[in-house]
């Protein structure tokens, strides 16, 4: 997949490159929750915003993590049809060490999708079984113990991984970066991400990061993020 790159200065820059700039482009939702993060810590000295830096700097290996380059809405291909894996935003780190592939997922309300028995389930598949054996290997996971996870946490890992082999990047981490009020209720999409993390071999809390304890392509670091909802300043700050 041939890919090219533009610098993207203000919020209009980032809802283009949307699959529906139009659709979920509003406050409270995660692609613009997560735009207006992003682009606000642009000018820090890292690129990161300081709760994902924290988050970053809790693992010795991933400490210091800066941004060397970052991509919204990365399309990352896999076998078996042709419809790319889109990460809401890709980015390349750089540690004193190593470089490491940080794939961000954001959410707010919005769920991670269909379970993937349902996404199997349509009356001409495909090429779902071949994309689902790939992702199953890259993961180091059965088929059959996937069947009652999200299909989206599956992809969106593999491009993880699959960004740190085209990038040659020492390690892998895949961010569910949690937008909501000060004191929302759980997301129903917790649960969905605590099961995910529980078949990878990882009992999962909020706010850290853990290594994966499989043999995969680079090692592999998952979490989840909560963060607080952009404030009007910080909205008028990126809106260019």
């Amino acid at each position: 997949m041939n890919r090219y790159l533009v610098e993207l200065r203000t919020l209009g820059d980032w809802q283009s490159r949307l699959g529906d700039p139009e659709l979920h482009w509003k406050r409270g939702a995660s692609a613009m929750e997560l735009a207006v993060a992003w682009l606000g810590a642009r000018r820090s000295g890292r690129g990161l915003p300081k709760d994902v830096a924290a988050l970053l700097d809790a693992v010795p290996v991933l400490d210091g993590a800066a941004i060397k380059l970052a991509v919204p809405e990365l399309r990352t291909a896999l076998p078996g049809g042709s419809r790319a894996s889109q990460t809401d935003l890709w980015a390349l780190l750089r540690t004193s060490e190593r470089l490491v592939s940080l794939s961000v997922e954001g959410k707010a309300a919005e769920s991670f999708g269909e379970l993937t028995t349902a996404w199997l389930n349509v009356p001409k598949p495909d090429g779902r079984f071949e994309r689902l054996r790939f992702l199953c290997e890259q993961l180091g996971l059965p088929e059959t113990e996937v069947m009652s996870l999200r299909y989206q946490l599956l992809h969106r890992t593999v491009a993880a991984l699959l960004e740190a082999t085209e990038w040659h990047a020492d390690a892998a981490v895949m961010l569910v970066q949690h937008f909501a009020p000060t004191g929302a209720p759980p997301a129903a999409s917790w649960q969905d991400f605590v099961n995910f993390a529980s078949a990878l071999g990882v009992t999962a809390e909020k706010g850290r990061l853990y290594e994966v304890p499989r043999r995969l392509a680079a090692p592999l670091w998952i979490g989840w993020l909560e963060s607080p909802l952009a404030s009007d300043a910080q909205i008028a700050a990126v809106a260019g």
